[in-house]
């Protein structure tokens, strides 16, 4: 086709290929390929076209590969650049932020009383604490006693919450007192969570496993972890009540007298709501004492929970709450 067509020296596709005898298909793809490799050009104004020499087109072909080329070493440039950016300035800085979060594990009771020793002994501001219980042997509280006393003294704000079954025994009420009376600020709460330390805001000690204390516990240090930790801690706070000396004592059987008048009523079948009418208490307060009840008692359920109270003595069942009404009156 293309020496077909320098003899002519111009022509249209339809006349060439019923010239040489060729399909529509085929003319049509011969005629695409001269395109591409750049041997055609338009002849004129009209449809036709003419040949273009061999050694221009490959010229052509050059110049075309050699813009593809620069087009492709910028572009390539630019990603090097990019790179270098992200390898030597963005990444490092990262790495910077991330290494100021420090976890320690702390696998042995002797590292964790070297730590407490540092943290308080560096602490600047506050030292709060929260413990579910139970407490720790008189040797362990004398020790602690004695540190929160040297912290105080400095000025520091000591905070702690002990869950109300903890001040059920004489041996807590007593370090409950030498610690309320060196001035630390406690609170006695129903519900606490798991054992927390926390120093200045930006460091926590907690368990690694709150179920297992045998485990290794844990030493954060970084002020943007601690967001949650303060929350948690705050939000069991409000919900706890000072502790005094003169603080309305829970029995051996961790029991408060409302949460005893809740478990009686529960016991002989009253709802949450007939409960909360009977004791003059808001419903909502109803549900969580009753809450706390079955989850002290263990029970699955109010009737289980009622008939195991009663095996442990903790209730006397009365008929309709009758006996209740007459001891309250």
């Amino acid at each position: 086709m293309y020496m077909e067509l320098r003899r002519r020296g111009e022509a249209e596709l339809a006349s060439l290929r019923e010239e040489m005898g060729l399909t529509e298909d085929a003319a049509d793809r011969a005629w695409r390929h001269l395109g591409d490799l750049g041997l055609l050009q338009a002849a004129g104004s009209s449809d036709s076209v003419t040949t273009v020499e061999p050694e221009v087109a490959l010229m052509s072909l050059f110049e075309q590969q050699h813009a593809r080329l620069e087009a492709q070493s910028e572009q390539l440039e630019r990603l090097q650049l990019a790179a270098q950016e992200i390898a030597l300035e963005l990444r490092p800085a990262v790495l910077r932020e991330t290494s100021s979060v420090q976890i320690q594990y702390l696998r042995d009771r002797r590292r964790r009383t070297e730590s407490l020793i540092s943290l308080n002994a560096t602490a600047q501001t506050d030292t709060w604490s929260m413990h579910p219980g139970p407490l720790p042997p008189p040797e362990v509280l004398t020790s602690s006693l004695e540190l929160d006393a040297e912290l105080i003294g400095r000025g520091i704000r000591v905070r702690a919450i002990y869950g109300h079954t903890v001040a059920s025994g004489q041996r807590a009420r007593r370090y409950l007192n030498r610690l309320s009376a060196l001035g630390a600020e406690v609170r006695l709460a129903q519900r606490v969570p798991f054992d927390l330390l926390l120093f200045d805001s930006h460091t926590a000690l907690i368990p690694s496993n709150p179920y297992a204390l045998t485990d290794p516990m844990l030493l954060l240090h970084d002020p943007h972890l601690m967001g949650t930790y303060l929350a948690i801690y705050e939000d069991t706070w409000l919900h706890g009540t000072p502790y005094s000396a003169q603080s309305p004592e829970v029995s051996e059987d961790g029991l408060n007298e409302k949460q005893r008048a809740v478990l009686a009523l529960m016991a002989n079948g009253l709802t949450d709501d007939q409960i909360a009418r009977r004791l003059g208490i808001s419903l909502r307060t109803t549900g969580r004492i009753s809450a706390d009840v079955l989850t002290h008692i263990g029970g699955e359920g109010r009737f289980q929970s009622g008939v195991l109270a009663a095996f442990k003595g903790l209730i006397r069942p009365v008929a309709d709450g009758k006996d209740l009404d007459n001891r309250n009156a």
